[in-house]
């Protein structure tokens, strides 16, 4: 009698087993595919420029406006003022980084002359603009944003996790007691405005919708549809439907 229910036991998770492989089918691509689809897709259309009251991030046909307010820093007998001046994306490029898991889209800016502007609000006429000393975004000026992929309407969108900043403020010719934390917060402000503005065109409904579509026929020629999860698997992305 034991030997009954012992085997009807074992019919019966074969038969649960079964049913769940036939409820979650999960099919791979290689990462390489999904790093060149997604670069075919994001590269071509990125564009950010920061400007102080003109500054814009472009992706996919949409563009998030947005103003980087200027700093003021009081110094004696005198304030001077800092704001972002003309900072343009010239290059970027989407890999796969390995070692996180993740997919990397490193903006490149273009160096044009002093990116952080100082005037001297309360100085003579002749002295506003050349007493308060501009800083440079000098080395490699590259925002990096980290993305992955993620189930969206039964095809794959892309959300951005985090954003750094490479390279260094650096105010041209003079040392003070106050420009490391005028430089940090500058930074700040910068990175945190790409990381809030990418994220925004990101998370919009019509932007996830547009990712997913465009992805979409690119996964369907593998076979790939009704997409409720992804996972990583050694140097493949499993797609998992259930």
């Amino acid at each position: 009698m034991k030997t009954i229910k012992n085997s009807k036991l074992l019919f019966l998770i074969i038969i649960l087993c079964s049913c769940h492989g036939l409820m979650a089918q999960c099919r791979e691509i290689s990462i390489n595919d999904m790093t060149r689809a997604l670069k075919g897709l994001i590269e071509p259309s990125l564009s950010i420029v920061m400007d102080r009251d003109n500054s814009m991030v472009s992706m996919l046909g949409s563009t998030e406006r947005f103003s980087l307010p200027a700093q003021d820093i009081s110094k004696p007998a005198h304030d001077w003022r800092y704001w972002v001046q003309d900072i343009r994306s010239d290059d970027s490029n989407l890999w796969w980084d390995e070692r996180a898991g993740q997919f990397v889209l490193d903006v490149r800016f273009e160096g044009n002359g002093s990116e952080i502007k100082g005037t001297c609000p309360g100085c003579l006429v002749g002295n506003k603009d050349n007493r308060a000393p501009d800083i440079n975004w000098k080395g490699g000026r590259i925002a990096r944003l980290r993305m992955r992929p993620i189930p969206y309407d039964g095809s794959v969108t892309i959300e951005v996790l985090s954003v750094e900043l490479f390279g260094e403020f650096e105010v041209n010719g003079v040392v003070d007691s106050f420009f490391p934390r005028l430089i940090r917060n500058m930074k700040n402000n910068v990175r945190n405005e790409i990381q809030t503005n990418a994220m925004n065109i990101l998370n919009e409904r019509d932007r996830r919708e547009n990712i997913a579509t465009r992805l979409r026929p690119i996964l369907e020629a593998m076979d790939i549809r009704n997409i409720t999860r992804i996972r990583r698997s050694g140097d493949n992305v499993l797609f998992c439907s259930s």
